[in-house]
């Protein structure tokens, strides 16, 4: 079943974030989406798709109908050529006049027709052939679907990966600021003879790393959102106004309307019924109808068809002429085109029916395999969130003792630095458990566009959870 057509998603948003939302505006993920699909060539492409397959649909249910014909001929001929009944004696005139004054090869002549055709019988090749156009409609649809649902995927994960660099570089420019303190505790204590050179070394190569590492951090945020722009349709450098997203929590359901968390087994029947595959499952369908259709090219046409003439001028054969018949064609010998075409068919539709059975499959890996990052995911930001409280600990103590005169200041500055490093690897993990949220879903088709920004929001927090960053 086909849920919720791209097209009328990209409506729905578009009524509720605006049709487009301005460069310096505030960004939202969901208006990230929609901008995207109205602008996206993958989404032209798809729906471009769906019309050709429409239209092949309407050209194969016309092959049944009956055809009318209007034809119009006009030539210039000569000599004009007569017959005339010969006088005799004693008659005055001309004699009796013939139909049409005896008109036989007119000067000009012009002849308008009416044919008319009727498919009586086609063996089936009409039937089959509406069938095959069926199926690659409805394939079309799915793909059209899949197509929204990858490009939501795809812009989710780059808005979260903007999202995160940015966040990351803040807590870079922290620890940067944190180990050139170091460095200044330890030349002091250097100049004072407390300290070995060793710990001046140490601290002004840590203060390189953390400024190399701001540099890479500051080239992150360029180039995801350059990734970012690209999908929505603007220009790779133009500026970015993120909303903040809330944290994904550990064990929140996919699905806002369960309370439980889907188990494997759902999963997996989910994954199987997913747009892209059920796409697979129509171009199957419809290679059976081609096979069906090319079975039918051996057999007898039956058609019935009729005419009408008008002659201007009239000739001695009249004004007009009609006809009204019926044909039978059936092929005795084709040199075994059919049977090769048939043959050739056959091959597609068992090759089509292996790509879906690998697809199936390849579906229920990447599902498990997603299945078990989530859970992965999930168990490290419950443990990165353990050492930021443990770390956010450690620094209260450290504020501590340096108050009490029990510790030297560069305690606590190894205690900022521990707490800062515990939050970047928190931060990793909070987006890192986003992002495998999205991408399960996806795979078991219910990451739709309207849906995908519910997926990196909190649906129900659980007690045991903390919330991490300072």
């Amino acid at each position: 079943m086909i849920r919720w057509p791209p097209v009328l998603v990209l409506a729905l948003l578009a009524a509720s974030a605006g049709a487009e939302t301005p460069a310096s505006a505030p960004l939202t993920l969901a208006s990230a989406i929609a901008e995207a699909l109205s602008k996206s060539p993958r989404m032209a492409a798809a729906r471009a798709g769906v019309q050709s397959a429409r239209a092949q649909y309407r050209q194969a249910r016309a092959e049944g109908l009956p055809s009318l014909d209007l034809s119009v001929g006009a030539r210039l001929q000569g000599p004009e050529a007569r017959i005339a009944i010969p006088t005799s004696p004693g008659q005055p005139g001309d004699g009796p006049q013939l139909p049409a004054r005896g008109l036989l090869n007119p000067r000009y002549a012009v002849e308008p027709q009416v044919a008319a055709t009727v498919p009586l019988y086609t063996g089936g090749r009409v039937r089959a052939g509406k069938r095959a156009a069926r199926a690659a409609e409805r394939a079309a649809l799915y793909r059209e679907v899949d197509a929204g649902q990858a490009l939501a995927l795809d812009v989710a994960q780059a808005y979260l990966a903007t999202a995160e660099a940015r966040e990351r570089l803040a807590l870079v420019v922290a620890a940067r600021e944190l180990h050139r303190e170091r460095l200044q505790v330890a030349q002091v204590r250097r100049r004072a003879g407390a300290a070995a050179p060793f710990e001046v070394s140490q601290a002004e190569a840590e203060l390189a790393a953390a400024v190399q590492g701001e540099i890479e951090a500051r080239a992150r945020v360029g180039q995801e959102g350059a990734t970012l722009n690209t999908l929505l349709g603007r220009p790779a450098a133009a500026p970015l106004v993120l909303v903040s997203l809330p944290a994904s929590r550990p064990d929140e359901p996919l699905l806002p309307t369960r309370a439980a968390p889907l188990t494997a087994e759902e999963l997996q029947a989910l994954g199987l019924q997913r747009a892209a595959l059920q796409a697979v499952q129509e171009e199957v369908r419809q290679r059976e109808a081609q096979v069906e259709q090319a079975r039918a090219a051996g057999r007898p046409q039956i058609s019935l068809s009729g005419a009408f003439l008008r002659r201007i001028p009239e000739t001695l054969l009249g004004g007009y002429a009609w006809s009204l018949g019926a044909s039978l064609v059936q092929s005795l010998f084709d040199g075994g085109r059919s049977r090769a075409q048939t043959d050739g068919v056959r091959a597609g539709l068992a090759q089509a029916q292996a790509e879906l059975g690998q697809a199936e499959r390849q579906t229920a890996e990447r599902v498990e395999r997603a299945r078990l990052a989530l859970e992965e995911a999930e168990e490290r930001l419950g443990a990165e969130e353990e050492r930021v409280e443990a770390a956010r600990d450690g620094v209260q103590v450290a504020r501590t003792r340096v108050g009490a005169g029990d510790a030297a200041p560069v305690r606590l500055t190894e205690a900022l630095t521990t707490l800062t490093q515990a939050e970047t690897n928190a931060l990793a993990a909070r987006f890192a458990l986003a992002r495998a949220r999205v991408n399960l879903a996806y795979l078991v088709g219910i990451a739709r566009p309207e849906t995908v920004p519910d997926l990196t929001a909190p649906v129900a927090v659980p007690a045991q959870s903390s919330e991490g960053g300072r």
